[in-house]
């Protein structure tokens, strides 16, 4: 999941937060950390909700809405701790902390794990997999994009234009992990 199937660049979750926050790698840094603790957490507790109470009471076409409710209780909880012991992660993040709620990735983990009917042990390994990838592609992102505020790049190209075109060859350079198997 951190490389091969990044979250970000293969499966296209959590785009918003990694064009976004990309422009300063210790921000970055701090969201991704957040994110991948989150996802880690979020996974556990959906994981326990769906196998648990949803599957056995047969309520799966539930899912949805259990775990985006659930994603936002731990999104509270996670900024009342944040807020309360942490303050400059909290502060360094910023006005991307609600980002977190709405990042499709977090979600998109969860429903991975669950869709994979992975066990408890395997769904956080592969979570804290893709929050691993997730921090290391924000790093790598920041990082170049960082670079390429002292270059002399052409107007057209400038911001998002080349976040994209970063974005893609960084996409091809990790696929490049899997080989040349379909």
């Amino acid at each position: 999941m951190m490389l091969v199937n990044n979250i970000v660049l293969v499966k296209f979750l959590g785009v918003c937060p990694f064009l976004g926050i990309s422009k300063n790698i210790k921000s970055a840094g701090m969201f991704g950390l957040a994110a991948a603790a989150l996802m880690v957490f979020s996974s556990a507790v959906s994981w326990s909700i769906y196998h648990l109470f949803l599957k056995p009471f047969g309520l799966e076409n539930l899912t949805i809405i259990i775990f985006i409710f659930t994603l936002a209780i731990l999104i509270e909880i996670l900024d009342l701790i944040m807020h309360k012991y942490f303050e400059k992660i909290h502060s360094a993040i910023g006005i991307y902390f609600p980002i977190l709620a709405t990042n499709c990735a977090i979600v998109g983990i969860a429903f991975l794990t669950t869709e994979e009917n992975y066990s408890l042990i395997h769904s956080l390994i592969a979570s804290a997999g893709a929050g691993v990838g997730f921090i290391l592609v924000l790093l790598i992102m920041s990082s170049i994009r960082e670079k390429t505020e002292t270059m002399h790049i052409p107007e057209p190209f400038k911001g998002l234009p080349l976040a994209f075109i970063i974005a893609a060859v960084l996409a091809m350079a990790l696929m490049g992990f899997g080989g040349l198997a379909p």
